[in-house]
């Protein structure tokens, strides 16, 4: 939802009209406030909804306290051991893999910033990002999956929009924005003031 506000703030930027900017900014406060006082009672009562679904007490716990269990197959048929030996196996897989990742961007930090462009200045300030990029991902190591699941969908979204983007009419676009942006503005005080002024 908030993506809407930067798009709306972008074309009233865009079109001049800077007094809109606060109003869709509070707008979104709306928005968001709604949405989250109807999802509240979702997150509030988690562990009894997973009760009602059938879960069992200790994943329906873990899930109203927004913890994530790794090895559920193993807890489920009480094993201790293996759960214990599956936490090990992938947090030690998650860290030689995010070291290796880790190095690679250290060593070759200034050298990735080439792939993606060839002008200089841009190059110099992703190179001087490199050194968050390799923390970033040795830190996110522990969790495979999370980091897995965010690239994974990282990439569909660029594909998409690379996709939308390739396809779109961009003057239709400038219109339909011009449209938008008559429909919802407000005069500023500005506005009223200079149109009741005689010439």
């Amino acid at each position: 939802m908030s993506s809407a506000t930067e798009t709306l703030c972008g074309q009233a930027f865009g079109a001049g009209h800077y007094h809109m900017m606060g109003i869709y900014l509070q707008r979104s406060w709306i928005v968001d406030g709604v949405a989250a006082t109807i999802l509240l009672p979702l997150v509030i009562f988690a562990t009894p909804i997973f009760r009602l679904l059938g879960q069992e007490d200790d994943v329906a716990i873990a899930s109203g306290n927004i913890s994530l269990v790794r090895v559920a197959n193993e807890l489920g048929r009480r094993n201790a051991e293996a759960a214990k030996f599956s936490i090990k196996i992938i947090i030690s897989t998650s860290i030689i893999i995010g070291v290796w990742f880790w190095l690679l961007c250290l060593i070759f930090g200034k050298d990735i910033s080439h792939f993606v462009t060839s002008d200089e200045e841009v190059a110099e300030t992703m190179a001087s990002l490199a050194v968050l990029l390799a923390f970033s991902i040795l830190l996110n190591s522990v969790q495979p999956g999370l980091w897995m699941g965010l690239l994974s969908g990282v990439i569909v979204q660029t594909l998409i929009l690379s996709y939308v983007i390739w396809r779109t009419d961009w003057d239709e676009q400038v219109n339909m924005a011009t449209e938008r942006l008559g429909r919802w503005y407000l005069k500023s005080e500005n506005d009223s003031t200079e149109s009741s002024t005689p010439v």
